[in-house]
């Protein structure tokens, strides 16, 4: 015993600050993980009711009169409009672009108010046959979540980036709506533009991307988005390699148009609300035709 009594009194009073800090760290790790998987399962839930609700609008709107289903696309972009200029108090109708806002500027909170108008406003435009996606708004609510959860639950993450739950959030409706967990949380690391963020925040993302998919698929299934049936591969030749290289090379040509595209349509979108309104209306309807 007389040599553990002089180790312990050769030991520096900094050892064990240190070693109550690494506790501590170790501590305030478990709660941010487990809180992770809370923003998961939550967002799973969310977006699982996000597609339940549209589902059950978008085929109603099928199985009704030619008419109603000719005008559902234009009365589902007024209605959007109406409920982001009341309900939002002047809301964008922004989803992605809202989480990457709130990822870049400290400032920028996701406020409980827009998150709610956009997800109806969402809900109106998908539900009524309008031109979006599903996986918009999954991000952008998940994100939301992830930071309101964070913005009442300080304590675990002193000294942590004050974009973790955040980003474990936009990880988890990405992976929940398209259901695939390693997906979501690379989706959700990369698309900041920040080589530094992996790291430390890696483990959350994956945690809530893997409760958010199993929330997710709980309530729905399992069933890929997309099937290529039962097939097998009988060998590898150079014929394919180059077949590979020409469809990389046309979806990242395709990419770029995209991108050009979505630039000139969101300066579309500071004209004048009735004018949008009217002309987007127009549009659909000539695509139902």
């Amino acid at each position: 015993m007389w040599h553990r009594r002089m180790i312990r009194a050769l030991r520096p009073e900094s050892f064990e600050v240190r070693r109550d800090e690494l506790r501590e760290l170790v501590r305030r790790s478990r709660e941010v993980v487990l809180l992770a998987a809370v923003t998961g399962v939550l967002t799973g839930l969310g977006v699982r009711g996000f597609e339940w609700v549209v589902e059950e609008i978008y085929h109603s709107v099928l199985e009704a009169p030619l008419w109603v289903t000719a005008t559902a696309p234009a009365a589902g972009l007024v209605g959007s409009a109406l409920v982001l200029k009341f309900m939002g108090g002047g809301a964008s109708p922004s989803t992605s672009d809202e989480y990457l806002r709130a990822f870049h500027d400290p400032a920028y909170r996701l406020r409980p108010r827009h998150l709610a108008a956009r997800i109806s406003a969402s809900v109106l435009t998908l539900g009524s046959g309008g031109s979006l996606g599903l996986e918009g708004p999954s991000l952008y609510g998940g994100s939301a979540l992830g930071s309101l959860l964070q913005s009442k639950l300080p304590r675990p993450f002193r000294g942590s980036d004050h974009r973790t739950l955040l980003v474990a959030g936009a990880a988890a409706g990405v992976a929940a709506i398209f259901k695939a967990p390693a997906t979501g949380a690379i989706f959700a690391l990369e698309v900041p533009y920040r080589d530094d963020m992996a790291r430390r925040m890696l483990l959350p993302a994956l945690v809530a991307s893997a409760s958010g998919y199993l929330t997710f698929v709980t309530l729905s299934s399992t069933t890929p988005l997309l099937s290529f049936g039962t097939f097998s591969v009988q060998g590898f030749e150079l014929i394919d390699l180059f077949g590979a290289l020409v469809v990389g090379a046309t979806c990242a040509i395709g990419a770029r148009f995209f991108a050009k595209a979505m630039r000139i349509a969101k300066g579309f979108s500071l004209r004048a609300l009735p004018f949008r309104l009217a002309l987007s209306s127009i549009a659909l309807t000539c695509l139902f035709f």
